[in-house]
């Protein structure tokens, strides 16, 4: 059968002729069809061969024409020629409609295999009487093309590099691939694998086929497993009959893996492939329709032992607490040589021995070691954190990292927590098949140590002074700034100060002369006793010692560059003109948490504190007017005046003398003081009598005793004459 357009094609003057011949047209031939007249459509035609059943033919067209070839004048076209057996007529559907049908009729065709296949349609009545069946000029059927769809796999995006394999290795990817159908969709279902090489099957285990989501030709864990291969022992096959994955017209990449689970022989290779009509699915035909070989393959070998050196050792160093990144053990792996390259994919140590563990040292590092100079520098390169493990006490972790192949050095770092005791100790042990490689196999073969010891040290307390305060001050003071000292502890984290002690090199020292001794926290750090600042103890006098020192206290301190302080005195009234007080800090008497006590030397300030005595200030207070006497008068004001001692605090007079002068006999009467407390200037019932003076001389009279000036050190007075006899 064929299709033809009648282009130009004038009737009677113009043929298309089929003719057949069994002698390839050399003597012999039969016209099978002769075609005149023309048309600007398609029409088909079909042609029987039956009578040639059983012979080789040839068929062809020939076009014989009176006109020259124009390029109006194209002459007749030619299409789908098909070739097909003729093997009797089925109905394959039917349709029964309520009224007269026109137009579109749809049918079913099932269960035929592909080809083409001719059809005619007509119509019946009741008693099963046919009309007409179509047909268009000579052709008793139309044709109608039945294609199933059919498998297509190709090899997909894999390496094409020669890879090692050995005994243990997991999810080596085999194949990687391409899979689907060339027309609809379908459900991937049947898949079936064979390899060449002569590594065994034995070697081989949970071989699977996964969806390669991220289509990378690689397994990972987002890969979605589609089913298991089992080994098919009738012909050497891996084959999975229950893949149940939708695949379109749009390619699917697969990837196979297998698990290395025996030993095979050095050098064995395995390269897989999937046969010709080995892949199926529900509706499709199976495919490809050729053999797919991966194009790359596996050598099997059983690399050697990494070696593990352990290099620089024999230094012990010390760490402070909250230091970090102190070399602790330096080593070099070498892989084995007789490959081509390798990779560290895996470390673990322990502590040998030491106390060291978990929480107590923070940031354990890997390095290259790219200078080979056994420590670590800013020049080498970060490799991994390593992580505590309290299942096994060790430190590791996972990851991927070229090796040189003649040797790669190493450098492991740690710091050290806030918190470890002094004296604990890190020395380092790779346990035997601890490193882990991607080829060479794990080593070391035994446990490697390291002759090298990290010790917890403990910083001694710092201290000194930043300031000179010296100064004058007067008895009864409060407040007096007697030193500033700069405290540092752990210079490698923040540190707590929990005892502080001090004592005088001058005549002030105990509690005779001082009430009080504060020490203050220099918030702002201006020298100054402010607001700003906080009472950190306030310090008791411990005669065993002779010190003023705190009691169970915490206060917090910075790292590195240490906390200012402020050490204050209160003096009492026992403190007289000419006592200094000097600051003096003993050896080891300042403590902090993390720290040995300081300071390693006694520090003497220069800081030193004088006491100075105010001079008394007596002044006139009210100017009494002249006044006449007689016998029997009495509290006579003769004086009113103002008496000022120490104005810091209360004070006390020592003495005090009265002399007169005039022609009044000095032996008149008696002399009296009082406390003038309305400051009028002359005696009255509220005022304090203080005693009666004492005549000392001519004219001179003088106190008995000492007088209580007042809390603010000053008084105001009046002394008065009784007249007693006659002058």
């Amino acid at each position: 059968s064929f299709w033809l357009y009648k282009n130009s094609m004038d009737t009677d003057k113009d043929y298309l002729f089929v003719e057949v011949s069994a002698d390839s047209f050399v003597s012999t031939y039969q016209r099978l069809l002769s075609v005149t007249g023309n048309g600007n459509t398609w029409h088909p035609y079909t042609i029987s061969l039956s009578d040639y059943k059983g012979q080789n033919v040839k068929v062809r067209f020939k076009y014989l024409t009176d006109h020259e070839p124009q390029p109006a004048n194209i002459g007749p076209l030619i299409d789908n020629v098909l070739i097909y057996t003729y093997n009797g007529e089925t109905i394959v559907d039917t349709y029964t409609p309520s009224m007269a049908v026109s137009g579109a009729i749809t049918a079913n065709i099932t269960g035929k295999t592909n080809g083409a296949y001719g059809y005619r349609t007509a119509a019946y009545d009741l008693n099963g009487n046919f009309g007409i069946w179509t047909a268009g000029d000579t052709l008793f059927f139309d044709t109608i093309l039945v294609q199933r769809p059919s498998i297509i796999a190709t090899i997909g995006n894999t390496p094409n590099t020669i890879s090692i394999i050995s005994n243990g290795d997991t999810n080596v990817v085999l194949l990687g691939m391409n899979i689907h159908v060339n027309i609809g969709s379908d459900t991937l279902n049947i898949f079936q694998m064979k390899k060449n090489g002569n590594l065994p099957d034995t070697a081989l285990g949970n071989i699977c086929i996964w969806v390669d989501s991220n289509n990378d030709s690689a397994w990972d864990a987002g890969d979605i497993l589609a089913g298991h291969l089992s080994f098919q022992s009738s012909d050497s096959s891996y084959k999975a009959d229950t893949l149940n994955t939708a695949i379109s017209t749009s390619a699917k990449n697969f990837i196979v893996t297998a698990d290395i689970i025996g030993r095979g022989s050095i050098n064995d290779t395995i390269q897989a492939y999937f046969s010709s009509y080995s892949i199926g699915g529900y509706v499709s035909d199976s495919g490809p329709t050729a053999q797919k070989t991966n194009i790359y393959y596996y050598y099997y070998y059983e690399p050697s032992a990494c070696l593990v050196k352990i290099i620089g050792g024999g230094i012990n160093t010390g760490i402070r607490r909250g230091e970090d990144t102190v070399t602790a053990l330096a080593l070099q792996i070498i892989p084995d040589t007789t490959l081509s390259s390798d990779r560290l994919i895996g470390f673990s140590m322990k502590n040998n021995g030491g106390s060291l563990l978990g929480n107590d040292l923070k940031n354990v590092k890997l390095w290259q070691d790219i200078d080979s100079n056994y420590l670590y520098n800013s020049g080498d390169v970060f490799v991994s954190y390593l992580n505590w493990n309290s299942a096994d006490s060790t430190w590791s972790n996972s990851f991927d990292y070229a090796l040189n192949m003649s040797g790669s050095n190493f450098v492991i770092t740690i710091g050290a927590s806030d918190y470890p005791s002094v004296g604990e100790t890190f020395a380092a042990r790779i346990t035997a098949l601890t490193i882990n490689c991607l080829y060479s196999t794990n080593g070391p073969a035994t446990d490697t140590y390291s002759s090298s010891v990290v010790s917890v040290i403990q910083d001694s307390v710092s201290i000194f002074e930043f300031g000179n305060v010296s100064s004058s001050v007067l008895s009864g003071n409060t407040n007096v700034i007697a030193g500033l000292f700069s405290i540092s502890g752990d210079t490698y984290t923040n540190d707590t100060l929990t005892h502080f002690a001090v004592s005088s090199r001058g005549s002030i020292s105990d509690t005779s002369k001082i009430s009080s001794v504060k020490l203050w926290k220099d918030n702002n750090n201006d020298s100054t006793i402010s607001g700003a600042d906080s009472l950190a103890a306030v310090l008791t006098w411990n005669s065993f010692s002779n010190m003023w020192e705190t009691n169970s206290i915490s206060i917090g301190m910075t790292s590195l560059s240490g906390s200012n302080f402020i050490l204050s005195i209160d003096l009492n009234n026992g403190a007289v003109s000419g006592d200094t007080y000097n600051p003096y800090i003993s050896v080891k008497t300042v403590k902090t948490l993390l720290c040995d006590s300081g300071p390693g030397i006694g520090l003497t300030c220069t800081s030193v504190i004088s006491v100075i005595t105010d001079t008394v200030f007596v002044s006139s207070l009210i100017n009494l007017s002249d006044t006449s006497v007689t016998t029997g008068y009495t509290n006579v004001s003769v004086i009113s005046f103002r008496i000022a001692g120490d104005t810091t605090t209360g004070d006390t007079l020592v003495s005090l003398r009265l002399t007169a002068s005039g022609m009044i006999p000095d032996t008149i009467g008696s002399v009296k003081l009082y406390e003038d407390n309305n400051s009028d200037g002359y005696y009255n019932a509220g005022d304090t009598y203080l005693g009666t003076l004492i005549k000392s001389g001519a004219y001179q009279w003088d106190t008995g005793g000492l007088l209580y000036l007042g809390s603010d050190g000053i008084i105001n007075l009046l002394a008065t004459i009784d007249i007693d006899s006659n002058a």
